[in-house]
């Protein structure tokens, strides 16, 4: 009796809860469109490819070269100048770091207005004390001819021409004490010429001044006797340095072709020659001397580094950089853009690539 009773009450609540997903099923079924509003969405096939740029593998020579920038400079040899007076302050300096001089060119002088004011004297001294002396010189020989020819003429004795020639080396004994101080006046006066010119330097030899010494750079500067303040290099001797991982690329002696771009191009013949002490420095010394060239000026010397014949290549834009690898991207036969592994070779200097392995000659790629 009692199981008929539970049955009883749920049969009702089976048929409402029937009848609310009824319900929720037609609900669903209006939230689609009618068959012909559906969306269709496009199959993989059926989606848009983008357009990419596409090279082709190809076969081409590789020339690949590098540029080494050399600078123009005094080179190894250089004529180290001092100033031989000590204990004077400096006063000018003529020239600067790279300027081209003459033989004889005045580069720099201490100061020395003091010494110029006693040369300029004692030259005033001795031009008078010259002509002081030619005069009473000449007055000297006239009387003395005077008295010479009266005795030829026997007009005077013996005795009387000798006391009166004595008497003219009495009255012209100043002449004497004269040309002494004249003789002692030369000699200070080419001694303080002396100084004077060691107190100034002047450039041996044509060439470009290499070295100023810091020191001129200072107010309170005073000379020290033989102490080096510039250099300069004969023309013969200037050169061009290069500093470069590839100098053992080039022997010593070898024969090069430096370029120098300034209003046109310029070339130079060269031969190499290392520094001893860094393996990556060389010298090119100019075949022949280079009076036109201001220091400092630089020029290229063009190595050539690679040079392949008739190998597999691409466009060097279209390889890229992994992290330890090489790859390019291609289209597969979906269409779609995947990646190829390529180990490459040599790069020229007009954008190409060597292709050791990974690629065909004929394929195409993705720039």
């Amino acid at each position: 009796m009692r199981r008929k009773k539970l049955i009883s009450r749920l049969i009702p609540i089976i048929f409402i809860a029937s009848s609310l997903i009824g319900t929720v099923s037609l609900n669903a079924c209006s939230i689609f469109p009618p068959e012909s509003e559906r969306c269709v969405f496009p199959t993989a096939a059926e989606q848009e490819i983008p357009e990419y740029s596409m090279v082709t593998v190809t076969r081409t020579d590789i020339v690949a070269t590098e540029a080494i920038g050399c600078i123009y400079s005094g080179g190894t040899d250089q004529i180290e100048l001092a100033f031989n007076n000590g204990g004077l302050a400096f006063k000018h300096l003529y020239v600067k770091r790279g300027d081209p001089v003459l033989a004889g060119d005045l580069l720099a002088e201490l100061d020395t207005d003091e010494l110029k004011e006693k040369i300029y004297a004692l030259e005033q001294r001795i031009a008078e004390n010259e002509l002081t002396l030619a005069h009473e010189s000449k007055l000297k020989e006239l009387e003395i001819n005077t008295i010479n020819t009266r005795y030829k003429n026997n007009f005077i004795s013996t005795s009387t021409r000798n006391s009166e020639l004595q008497r003219i080396e009495e009255e012209y004994s100043a002449v004497d004490e004269l040309t002494t101080i004249l003789y002692y006046d030369k000699l200070e006066y080419e001694a303080l010429c002396t100084q004077l010119e060691n107190s100034r330097i002047y450039s041996p030899v044509d060439g470009l001044v290499t070295y100023i010494a810091p020191e001129l750079d200072e107010p309170m500067y005073g000379s020290i006797a033989g102490d080096m303040v510039l250099g300069v290099s004969e023309y013969s001797v200037c050169t061009f340095r290069a500093n470069s991982r590839y100098r053992s690329s080039f022997k010593e002696g070898e024969l090069v072709t430096l370029t120098l771009h300034s209003d046109g191009i310029t070339t130079y013949d060269a031969t190499v020659r290392y520094e001893p002490s860094d393996s990556n420095i060389m010298y090119l010394d100019p075949v022949n001397d280079i009076t036109d060239l201001e220091y400092g000026s630089r020029a290229v010397l063009t190595l050539l580094v690679e040079n392949r014949q008739d190998v597999l290549a691409v466009k060097s834009s279209a390889i890229r950089q992994g992290s330890d690898f090489h790859y390019v991207y291609y289209l597969n036969d979906s269409g779609y853009r995947d990646i190829k592994i390529v180990e490459i070779g040599a790069q020229s200097d007009d954008g190409y690539t060597e292709i050791i392995s990974g690629l065909e000659f004929g394929e195409t790629i993705i720039q």
